[in-house]
């Protein structure tokens, strides 16, 4: 054999880069390869997992530097987390991960769950794009999930009342508080820690504070246009307004400012 035959086999059975990156303060690194079996996962050059895809839109790193990737192995997509991987569905969306806890949409016969740290959550029809979210180092989770009866927030495992629709789930406070606004036939609803705490017509922005427990929010009501300020489930100021919108909250709740054409305004002075 010629010395550029041999070459051109040994190239042919190289495997090829798709990817490669770096996870938290580039101590380690992660490789997607290709050969002619398929494609494989390594970290720091030694493989973690083989399969026929990866899905590269997956790819991430927990804050232990364990790196998070999806994989295809007959048929099956999986959801790894370092050497482990986890149990295989028809499909699965992009993994959301905050500290060590990885949380991820997967499709089955029965529908869309939510997989966190391997245990299924309930099944729904569809799973709100975006709309799963992590509190602050994972202690916390919630989604949006669609059946047959409508939108249901779902915090920390629980399921909460069907809405017609379900928008602007947050947690604020670190994680201590979880809130949303739900649309019914009766018009809005602001819901703090699963319980009504606003009625309006309508609901147009909504903020909540970084340390505390507070919320502000933009409501229609009856009697025209108003900024609403809370704590927990009780509200504490409201601020009737003609037009308002940039809303935006104290990092400790204590005050509330939003803009107009006459420029910007926090608790009802300029």
């Amino acid at each position: 054999m010629t010395r550029a035959l041999l070459a051109l086999v040994l190239a042919g059975c190289a495997p090829t880069l798709v990817w490669h990156g770096r996870g938290p303060e580039r101590r380690h690194e992660l490789r997607v390869e290709e050969d002619d079996e398929g494609q494989r996962v390594l970290l720091d050059g030694e493989a973690l997992a083989r399969g026929e895809a990866v899905g590269l839109a997956a790819l991430g790193w927990t804050d232990a530097g364990d790196p998070v990737y999806a994989l295809r192995r007959e048929g099956r997509w999986h959801v790894g987390v370092g050497g482990a991987l986890g149990p295989g569905h028809e499909a699965v969306g992009a993994p959301v991960i905050a500290g060590r806890r990885v949380v991820y949409p997967a499709l089955d016969d029965d529908g869309w769950r939510v997989i966190d740290g391997g245990e299924a959550g309930p099944p729904f029809a569809s799973l709100l794009a975006g709309a799963i979210t992590l509190a602050p180092e994972g202690r916390r989770l919630a989604y949006v999930g669609r059946d047959r009866a409508g939108a249901h927030a779902v915090i920390d495992g629980r399921v909460g009342p069907a809405w017609d629709d379900v928008l602007g789930l947050r947690f604020g406070a670190k994680g201590a508080l979880v809130l949303h606004a739900g649309f019914d036939e009766r018009g809005a609803a602001l819901i703090v820690e699963g319980e009504v705490a606003l009625r309006v017509d309508d609901v147009r922005e909504l903020s909540v504070a970084d340390v505390a427990p507070a919320w502000a929010a933009i409501g229609e009501a009856p009697d025209g246009r108003q900024v609403v300020r809370g704590v927990e489930q009780r509200i504490v100021a409201r601020h009737p307004v003609e037009r308002a919108d940039g809303l935006a909250l104290a990092p400790d709740g204590g005050a509330v400012g939003w803009r107009d054409e006459a420029g910007v305004w926090v608790d009802g002075a300029r």
